[in-house]
């Protein structure tokens, strides 16, 4: 089967996504509103905690919420992930309908932008 670009819509960004970045925006950020937020949607709050969790921001103890998680990370890292993790799943949902190449790039985190852009907080 042979993909046309053009058969390939380009999707609408998610609300959450849009949601995260007007609240990140203002002079004082709600955290626990942009946890309620996160929390609406089961994979993309597994996905702060397990980024969280990562060695790399390891300081010996599990983060075990959202809320917790957004402390962690930080407000910029915060708004990348949640990017990284929602395109990801908008990409899965693209690779399901178009076959396995768009599949293989929705489970990619180098094609989200998750990869390298980490900064020790």
């Amino acid at each position: 089967m042979k993909l046309e670009i053009r058969e390939i819509g380009i999707p609408p960004r998610p609300a959450i996504l849009i949601q995260i970045e007007e609240e990140s925006a203002k002079d004082e950020p709600d955290f626990i509103y942009m946890a309620k937020l996160l929390n609406r949607d089961v994979a993309l709050a597994a996905g702060m905690i397990k980024v969280a969790n990562a060695p790399y921001f390891s300081f010996g103890k599990k983060v075990p919420t959202v809320q917790e998680a957004l402390l962690v990370l930080g407000l910029k890292l915060v708004t990348k992930t949640v990017s990284g993790l929602a395109l990801q799943q908008v990409f899965k949902q693209i690779g399901r309908a178009h076959g396995p190449f768009l599949g293989y790039i929705g489970n990619d985190r180098r094609c989200i932008g998750l990869r390298g852009q980490a900064t020790r907080p």
